[in-house]
């Protein structure tokens, strides 16, 4: 989801001689992506967050969400080797911390969780839109638009 949206993102950018012209038009992209993401449109498979493991799960100090996913495996009996991708969902499941909310996809898909849409709209859409549109010199002020009916701006998602 994130790097299709991107690339749109840097096309429109890189292509559109009218920097008004591309805000909107990438305006419409994030606006688009983030009411496909509230109305469950987008695919489980493009949801999927990957890390590798680069030691033993137990040699971790932080639980970062690919190791505690990778602790959850373990104890399904499906143990995790370093070196191996772990793919991973955040789920709303009323929990804190991201690492706690982090589910192996496959479980998230076979026992139908349901997904933590703020976090993919907040995370992995708009930090990254806005990084990317800030190397063209577009501030937040000029993104500074309604993203649905609400009285929410797209900075409130920043």
């Amino acid at each position: 989801m994130t790097t299709e949206t991107i690339t749109k993102v840097v096309e429109t950018l890189l292509y559109e001689k009218d920097v008004n012209v591309g805000v909107n038009k990438v305006i419409e992209i994030v606006k688009e992506c983030v009411n496909d993401l509230k109305n469950g449109n987008i695919e489980f498979e493009k949801l999927i967050l990957t890390n590798k493991l680069t030691k033993p799960i137990t040699s971790y100090d932080n639980k970062e969400p690919h190791v505690m996913v990778a602790i959850k495996m373990k104890e399904r009996g499906r143990p995790s080797n370093v070196g191996d991708r772990i793919g991973y969902i955040i789920t709303n499941n009323g929990k804190k911390l991201i690492g706690e909310r982090a589910e192996e996809a496959d479980y998230v898909i076979e026992n139908n969780i349901s997904v933590d849409v703020d976090y993919y709209i907040n995370n992995q859409l708009i930090k990254p839109v806005l990084r990317m549109v800030s190397l063209f010199g577009i501030t937040k002020d000029v993104l500074n638009v309604k993203l649905n009916d609400s009285q929410g701006t797209l900075m409130e998602y920043f």
